[in-house]
């Protein structure tokens, strides 16, 4: 290793030292009464102490980005930094000090609690040299010396009892423990490339026709929790030389469970679905989180997905969802997922076992609560481009007949309809500029009262109509004559201008019902808004353009 040189030493030497020396100078200065309210203040000091200023401020910044100093002369340099800044603007603050005292008491109470004593002993001792200056130099009474002393001390003293306490140390564990979680989850996902910035979203929009055959958002995530709960089965299974381990979930409405994975080397496997209570899943239903069973009976039949009795020395089933201490409220369900498992041995399950299967459940219900959340995440991601997809095609347009066309094209691409119709209001009527599907034939051009249909309650009152989007008759449509009782789904929205008046109504309907879900509606409330934006805008540029043909 090549010896260091004197000038790399002295170099190493002044980088270690000169804030330590900076922060010695600026005690002098403020224990001789540079910094007062009532002293002249000289350009010399005003720059000392705007450096000393900066350098604590740049010590604060490097420290809230993890840069913690390793060496013990740059440890204290910060602190002695801070401790002076403290004493400049008590002695700045003039004749507002006495309120200003619980700068530096505050300060000094913060660093005792915070740093260990080699450390906070020394911007004590600058602290004591300040006041002890200011005194000397006739600029502070003994008496208010002793005082301010003793404030400092004490209030020091009674932070560190409060820091000493009990719910103060958990709190304080508390928030040290979630700062470091949330940065090693920072951390992982760096390395794991999560966080890589990616091509903008509205770059990556797919054309109309590629969106119509787009996968539902939560295909994937299903065939992805599917094998990965098949998987981890499998493991379990051979891991502790089990016959089944198998996962019965309830369906949607609690009123019976069904085979959803299964690892097993029996063939007798009856699919289901099972009543709710079947067999060992009964016992889980009276307040249990668990059950176990060894030895079993020869003829044992409670497990409901095998055809054949017997064959099960052992058995265990854990309720997977209460099987975490943090049960998530907005799932309501009566019945939880159950992890049942079985065996030919029959000895008792070990406390090992035990521990393992537990942890198999809680590792199921993590990957369905992280399932949940990608499958919300790219629901809204769809929906987002749902959205830019409509926009950008009503944007690419001016004219009216244009947007009527990109209007149709927009509501056909985003939800399935049957029916499709655009009226604008004339007065106390409106008429169809544009329909079409079912029994769109001769509706083009026609024109209705404004008081009959639901059509028209819609342009009155400005909201969607029926509530739900749910057509079941034999309300008028646009008038008597038109009800069309074969629509199952129907959904009338305003087109409202900025000012809130409606200025038409789109209508969308299909046969089938509950095609209008909450978050389509959404959709086509938005799409409706642009269209009413356009449809104004091509209004108004008819009309000038008629105008500058009548000028001209």
């Amino acid at each position: 290793m090549k010896p260091q040189s004197f000038k790399d030493k002295a170099i190493r030497f002044a980088k270690t030292w000169y804030l330590i020396t900076l922060a010695a100078i600026g005690a002098f200065a403020v224990g001789t009464g540079a910094f007062d309210f009532n002293s002249t203040v000289t350009s010399w000091y005003i720059l000392l102490g705007t450096v000393i200023i900066a350098a604590g401020l740049l010590d604060i910044a490097h420290r809230l980005k993890g840069r913690l100093p390793a060496h013990f002369t740059a440890q204290i340099q910060g602190p002695l930094l801070w401790t002076v800044t403290a004493w400049m603007l008590l002695r700045m603050s003039g004749p507002y000090s006495k309120h200003a005292i619980i700068i530096p008491a505050g300060f000094i109470a913060w660093v005792v609690t915070t740093y260990p004593p080699k450390i906070f002993l020394f911007p004590i001792l600058f602290a004591f040299i300040m006041e002890a200056g200011l005194t000397i130099t006739g600029r502070q009474p003994v008496a208010e010396f002793a005082l301010n002393m003793l404030l400092y001390g004490l209030i020091a003293v009674f932070l560190v009892l409060f820091a000493r306490s009990q719910a103060y140390r958990k709190k304080l564990a508390g928030s040290i423990a979630r700062a470091k979680k949330k940065s090693d989850n920072r951390e992982y996902a760096n390395d794991l490339g999560i966080t890589a910035s990616g091509p903008s979203i509205l770059k990556t929009l797919p054309e109309f026709e590629a969106i119509e055959n787009k996968e539902q958002p939560g295909v994937s995530t299903i065939e992805t929790i599917t094998d990965s709960f098949d998987l981890q089965l499998e493991l379990i299974r051979q891991a502790l030389i089990l016959t089944t381990v198998a996962v019965l979930w309830p369906d949607i409405h609690g009123r019976e469970l069904r085979l959803r994975n299964i690892s097993t080397i029996r063939k007798d496997i009856q699919p289901g679905p099972y009543p709710i209570g079947a067999g060992i899943t009964g016992a889980l239903l009276r307040d249990r989180n668990e059950i176990t069973l060894a030895p079993v009976k020869a003829d044992f039949s409670g497990l409901p997905y095998y055809i054949k009795k017997g064959g099960v020395g052992s058995l265990l089933a854990v309720n997977i969802m209460d099987n975490l201490q943090e049960e998530t409220s907005h799932v309501d369900r009566k019945v939880s997922g159950i992890l049942c498992v079985d065996r030919t041995e029959k000895s008792d399950w070990n406390e090992s076992e035990l521990t393992i299967l537990k942890l198999l459940g809680k590792k199921l219900y993590l990957d369905i609560n992280m399932g949940r959340q990608i499958y919300t995440m790219n629901r809204e991601r769809n929906a987002f481009q749902q959205v830019c997809i409509g926009l950008r095609e009503l944007n690419s347009v001016l004219g009216l007949e244009p947007v009527f066309d990109a209007s149709i094209k927009a509501v056909r691409t985003l939800v399935q309809t049957d029916f499709i119709a655009i009226s604008l209001l004339q007065g106390e009527y409106h008429s169809i500029v544009r329909a079409e599907g079912l029994h769109a034939k001769n509706l083009p051009g026609m024109e209705f009262s404004k008081n009959e249909g639901i059509v028209g309650q819609v342009m009155k009152i400005n909201r969607s109509l029926p509530a739900g989007a749910e057509y079941r008759g034999p309300a008028p449509i646009f008038s008597k004559e038109q009800r069309f009782p074969d629509f199952g789904s129907l959904l009338i929205l305003p087109l409202q201008k900025e000012k809130g008046d409606s200025i038409g109504a789109l209508t969308v309907a299909a046969r089938k019902p509950g095609v209008f879900t909450r978050h389509r509606r959404d959709i086509l409330e938005l799409i409706a808004a642009q269209v009413a934006i356009k449809i104004d805008l091509a209004q108004a540029q008819e009309q000038i353009n008629k105008i500058t043909t009548i000028l001209s």
